[in-house]
């Protein structure tokens, strides 16, 4: 009792014992789980364990609380992985369309390169430019995006989750692969190769 009143002040600011004139706290005890001598999945029959103790009123065990974070967690990485995989499905989509409107506007030109003699590559060659360049564009404003997403989450939140200092090179990298390919794959097509 007396380390709960000691508890109460440092919490509260104010002694419970001289504004009632005595202690009304309970009496309680805390157990503390050590990692390397207990099992956590033995944790619920621990708690019903102390439960059947007479003198026990109440159990308040935290680690609920840790569960519902945990599957919170797995959910928001489980909708952000989804988000992801639509996101580079749009993407592919966006570029071979693009890829093939472009390609559908320099008709001409592109047969007037074939009538020449130039090779298939000769003629790729100006769209994996002009892909690759839109896709490190791209790449750049995804990370700054990212970048003040994460910002914006650390402040309001008050947290400081840091992102990888390689995060730029790995989302630009994959800016250019999927920009890459899905001009390889348009052209393919369109070229009737």
């Amino acid at each position: 009792k007396e380390e709960s009143a000691k508890i109460f002040e440092q919490e509260f600011g104010e002694n419970v014992i001289e504004m009632l004139g005595y202690n009304p706290l309970p009496i309680s005890i805390k157990v503390f789980l050590n990692e390397k001598d207990f099992e956590f999945e033995k944790v619920d029959s621990l708690i019903n364990s102390i439960q059947s103790i007479d003198f026990v009123d109440e159990i308040e065990y935290r680690g609920k609380y840790i569960n519902q974070v945990e599957d919170r967690i797995n959910l928001a990485i489980f909708i952000f992985l989804i988000f992801v995989i639509a996101i580079i499905f749009l993407s592919i989509q966006i570029i071979s369309n693009t890829v093939k409107l472009s390609m559908s506007n320099r008709k001409d030109f592109i047969d007037i390169l074939k009538y020449n003699g130039a090779s298939r590559f000769f003629v790729k060659v100006p769209f994996y430019i002009e892909s690759f360049l839109h896709s490190i564009f791209g790449g750049l404003l995804a990370f700054i995006f990212v970048k003040y997403l994460f910002t914006g989450f650390n402040s309001y939140f008050g947290v400081n989750v840091k992102l990888d200092e390689f995060l730029w090179i790995w989302i630009i990298g994959f800016s250019i692969f999927i920009g890459l390919y899905s001009s390889s794959q348009s052209m393919k097509r369109n070229l009737n190769e």
